[in-house]
């Protein structure tokens, strides 16, 4: 249920999403407290840029004081400018990769900025990409060891690079199912998938930037926010990206095949979850959704009280793992993963049983293999 402050963030947000006309009634009696709160809940929710963006579609006689609006627009102009730099960097990192012969895909960030009306508003963070030929990596990785004169060791899913300016996570593979038992069916047909269609893309001046198949990428941006979700959380910016794919490409994607994907990956119950979200906050089309919705209110109330709680990636939650210790925030991030499997079970009970076994697994192969 939300309260007022919420009521005019979502009403910001719509506006922004779906480029659409704002209802001016709601902001008449708005104070300068009331707008101080709308941006400390879009801070939270990693959103200010978009959410300014639907503030800009009021008449002037309803924007917050000029010192609150200078702040926020400033800010805005950060991540604009945050934005421009990650994508200078990725056109300067394809054009080197292309010279070695390296073919990468990327996930997340910045191909998926590219759904937003306005493309520098969403707030960005790493660049995550992965080898297309996985023989490559090796070869990236040295290149990358050479450019920067350092030799990073590598985590659970990937292995990380400061170069150009921008954090790079280079991972090993696209989607990790944690079921042992469904694993290698799933990352077999995931590879036929990609292997036998065509990958999207988007241009950076006149670099062409691959991302994943569209079929592959609907269910990508929900699995990687439903791991998150089970780690510490996800904010509005993880279920802003996924509507804004699912109502773009609603044409292009196939009910049937989604569906089948989604019940392999055991989240097709998250799918609904989200989905109520999607529909019920953020003002999505439930035609647009390539699946067969299911309302829950429930449930759906229940992800969206995690939501609004733990804000993005769930940083603001009390006894977020902020810990310098490594082995402490290892030790924080695992009883995390337990608690909050607990919690999701009945959403995905596959995965949220073995997310927390899997990360053991991962970790501590990772640190035999880093010896």
């Amino acid at each position: 249920m939300k309260n007022n402050t919420e009521k005019i963030l979502f009403e910001l947000l719509r506006a922004s999403l779906w480029n659409a006309d704002i209802n001016q009634s709601m902001f008449e009696t708005m104070t300068d407290d009331d707008w101080r709160s709308v941006y400390m809940i879009a801070k939270k929710q990693a959103l200010l840029g978009v959410v300014y963006d639907g503030l800009m579609k009021l008449p002037k006689q309803f924007y917050p004081s000029r010192l609150i609006l200078i702040n926020w627009f400033v800010t805005v102009e950060k991540i604009s400018m945050s934005n421009e730099r990650m994508n200078e960097a990725l056109q300067q990192f394809s054009q080197e990769t292309s010279i070695l012969g390296i073919d990468f895909i990327l996930i997340k960030g910045q191909g998926l900025a590219n759904l937003y009306p306005n493309k520098l508003s969403r707030q960005c963070g790493d660049i995550d990409i992965v080898v297309k030929n996985r023989s490559h990596y090796d070869k990236l990785y040295e290149y990358l060891c050479d450019k920067t004169g350092t030799r990073p060791k590598f985590s659970v899913k990937h292995v990380n690079f400061e170069y150009l300016g921008m954090h790079f996570e280079i991972h090993r593979e696209i989607m990790n199912l944690h079921n042992p038992f469904r694993r290698r069916k799933f990352e077999n047909k995931i590879t036929k998938l990609i292997n036998s269609g065509k990958l999207s893309y988007y241009h950076i001046n006149e670099r062409k930037i691959y991302l994943l198949p569209h079929k592959v990428n609907s269910v990508y941006i929900l699995k990687h926010a439903f791991d998150h979700l089970i780690t510490f959380g996800i904010g509005l910016r993880q279920i802003c990206d996924w509507t804004l794919f699912m109502s773009m490409y609603k044409d292009i994607l196939n009910k049937e095949e989604v569906t089948s994907l989604l019940k392999l990956c055991s989240i097709y119950d998250a799918a609904n979850m989200f989905a109520y979200i999607s529909v019920n906050y953020l003002g999505m089309d439930k035609k647009n959704l390539p699946f067969d919705y299911i309302e829950n209110k429930e449930r759906g109330e229940f992800l969206y009280r995690d939501i609004m709680e733990g804000g993005n990636f769930g940083t603001h939650r009390k006894g977020y793992n902020v810990d310098k210790n490594p082995i402490l925030r290892k030790l924080k991030t695992a009883i995390s993963i337990f608690k909050r499997s607990l919690i999701f079970f009945r959403f995905s009970p596959n995965e949220s049983f073995w997310y927390p076994f899997d990360q053991i697994y991962r970790v501590s192969a990772s640190m035999i293999r880093t010896k």
